[in-house]
């Protein structure tokens, strides 16, 4: 091989690497900003720990819990059993459904799935009164959200489907 070559390869490639280092260089990826979940308002104001009971219900099959210590268990139907994990991660769906809209009030409810609703939750607190009642209903348009209402405070709104999801797995699993 010749030298002259040789030197000419290895300055065109000492001339790349050089190039490539002074401007080929990526930006560092910035996180992905979102809508922090404190600027929508909980459905229910507070803290899973918070949560002293809960029956849920999807018109054929109701189960309540209730918390005994610092865990949750099914207390009816009696003899039923649900794995842990499920149970928490319904619990922590419950404590952290958000509302992102609110319908109009005076709309028939038929039109949302809520004349009967699809579930019936009823939450019980540490700080006793009344449970907290909401009823799921369908889907809305975009599948992304679902409408539910909450008697309590003659409301009509939108959350998220994972609220859906955790309940349905629950139901399903109840045995």
């Amino acid at each position: 091989m010749n030298w002259k070559r040789l030197a000419f390869w290895t300055v065109l490639a000492c001339g790349l690497c050089v190039y490539v280092l002074l401007f080929e260089r990526t930006e560092q990826q910035q996180p992905v900003t979102g809508m922090p979940a404190e600027t929508y308002a909980r459905v229910f104001p507070m803290e899973a720990s918070a949560i002293t009971g809960v029956l849920v219900s999807d018109g054929e099959k109701t189960v309540r819990l209730a918390r005994t210590g610092s865990e949750m268990s099914v207390v009816e139907p009696a003899g039923a059993r649900v794995a842990p994990d499920i149970i928490e991660s319904l619990v922590n769906a419950i404590a952290g459904a958000v509302v992102i809209d609110e319908i109009e009030p005076g709309a028939d409810d038929s039109q949302y799935g809520l004349s009967p609703p699809a579930f019936t939750l009823q939450v019980q607190t540490n700080a006793g009164g009344e449970p907290a009642a909401l009823l799921v209903g369908a889907s809305a348009p975009s599948t992304v959200n679902m409408y539910a209402r909450l008697p309590q405070q003659n409301r009509t709104i939108l959350l998220g489907t994972y609220l859906r999801f955790s309940i349905r797995t629950f139901l399903d699993n109840v045995k």
